[in-house]
C-alpha cells in the first residue's frame, strides 16, 4: 500500500484545523505523555502557546467552530469537494468553494461528520436530528450542531469566515515548519507503525485492499495520527493525516522505563477510567451503555476513551467486528515485568 503525499491538500486540511487551536490545551494532552515524548514536541508546544495567546481575543468566536471526531465539519465539506472532482490548490480557493456549496452538500457533510462521532455508524435514512441525538456529545456541543442542522448554509459561511480570519495570523507559524513537514513526508515509514514488524499489527485499512491512500502531513503541534475512511467515496476513500514527529511519539516508549511506567499507572489509577477500559474491551460495547452502567455522561466515556487511546492502553481491533478495542496486552505485561524486576517479586 503506497502513501501518496499531497502538499496542497495537507495545507488545506491543516488550515481547516486552525480555528480549533484555542480549544486544545497542551497541558491536557501532555498528561498522557512521558517525559521523552514531551521533549520531542518541546518546540511545538511553544508555538501552540503562542497561537493560543494570539487567538485569545477571538476565543469566544472560535468556540463556535464545529469539530466532530478528529475532523471538523468543514473537513467533511472539503472531502465532498474532492469527491466531486474539485481540488483547490490553496486554502483561499478552498474557502471560496466551501462558501458556495449547496444545502444538499452541507447536509451530507453534517451526516458524515456525525457518523464519525457515532463511530462510523452511517444512517442514510434517519433525520440529522435523530443522528445528532445518538451521539455522546456534551449538551453545548449538540446545541452547536443543532444550529448547523437548522441553518446549514449560514453555518457554512460562518465557519468559513472563521478560517479566513485565522489564516493570515496562522500562516507565518505554518511556514516556519514547512521544511520539517517535507522531511517527515519523505521519511515517514508506515511499516514501522503498522505491519508484521511494526508497533501495531494492523490499522484495519490494509484489509480494505487499496493500492494507495492519500497522505497528508500536518504541523507537529496538532499531534495527529488518524484515518478518515468513507466507503461512499470513490476519489479519495481513505486519507491518513499525520503530524510531524508523531512516529517518534508513538515509537519512543517501546521499552518500559520508570517514566513510562509511572505515566501509564497514573492514567489507569482513575477508578472510573479503569472501568471504562475494561468495558470497552467487551463484545458489542457501546458508549451509551457504559455511561449508564457507570452513572456518568457519554461525554465522560469519550473523554476517558481518548485518554486510554493516547496512552496506548487501548488498541483498535481490526479482526473481530464485535469488539472495537483490545487492551494493549504487551504494554501491561511489560509493566508487570518491570514491577517484578524492580521489586524482585
Amino acid at each position: 500500500m503506497e502513501l501518496v503525499y499531497s502538499q496542497h491538500r495537507s495545507e488545506i486540511i491543516e488550515f481547516l484545523y486552525a480555528p480549533f487551536i484555542v480549544k486544545v490545551k497542551p497541558d491536557d494532552r501532555q498528561e498522557v505523555w512521558s517525559q521523552k515524548q514531551r521533549l520531542i514536541l518541546k518546540e511545538a508546544f511553544l508555538v501552540q502557546k503562542q497561537l493560543e495567546s494570539i487567538f485569545e481575543d477571538m476565543s469566544e468566536q472560535l468556540s463556535t467552530y464545529l469539530i466532530g471526531s478528529n475532523f471538523g465539519f468543514l473537513h467533511f465539506l472539503y472531502f465532498e469537494l474532492l469527491e466531486e472532482g474539485k481540488d483547490p490548490e490553496t486554502i483561499e480557493e478552498a474557502c471560496h468553494l466551501l462558501a458556495n456549496v449547496s444545502q444538499d452538500k452541507a447536509e451530507r457533510a453534517i451526516r458524515f461528520a456525525l457518523a464519525a462521532v457515532n463511530q462510523g455508524e452511517y444512517d442514510e435514512k434517519a433525520s440529522l436530528i435523530t443522528i445528532l441525538e445518538r451521539t455522546d456529545m456534551k449538551a453545548e456541543d449538540k446545541w452547536k450542531w443543532f444550529q448547523a442542522i437548522r441553518r446549514p448554509i449560514e453555518t457554512v459561511r460562518e465557519q468559513v469566515d472563521l478560517v479566513v480570519a485565522v489564516a493570515p495570523v496562522y500562516r507565518p507559524y505554518y511556514q516556519q515548519f514547512q521544511q520539517q513537514r517535507l522531511i517527515f513526508a519523505r521519511h515517514f515509514s508506515y511499516e514501522k507503525i503498522y505491519g508484521e514488524h511494526g508497533l501495531y499489527k494492523s490499522s484495519g485499512v490494509e484489509e480494505l485492499n487499496y493500492d494507495e491512500i492519500q497522505f497528508c502531513v500536518l504541523s507537529p503541534w496538532l499531534t495527529q495520527f488518524s484515518y478518515i475512511y468513507n466507503r461512499h467515496y470513490q476519489t479519495y476513500p481513505v486519507i491518513l493525516c499525520a503530524s510531524v514527529d508523531i512516529d517518534q511519539m508513538l515509537l519512543t516508549d517501546q521499552l518500559i522505563d520508570e517514566d513510562l511506567l509511572t505515566t501509564t499507572l497514573k492514567i489507569i489509577s482513575d477508578e472510573t477510567r479503569y472501568k471504562v477500559m475494561v468495558a470497552l474491551t467487551k463484545p458489542y460495547a457501546k458508549s451509551k451503555d457504559i455511561a449508564e452502567q457507570l452513572a456518568i455522561t457519554g461525554a465522560a466515556v469519550s473523554f476517558h476513551t481518548q485518554k486510554l487511546i493516547n496512552a496506548k492502553l487501548l488498541l483498535f481491533n481490526s479482526e473481530d467486528k464485535t469488539i472495537k478495542f483490545d487492551v494493549n496486552k504487551k504494554l501491561l505485561r511489560d509493566m508487570i515485568a518491570k514491577l517484578e524486576e524492580d521489586f524482585e517479586l
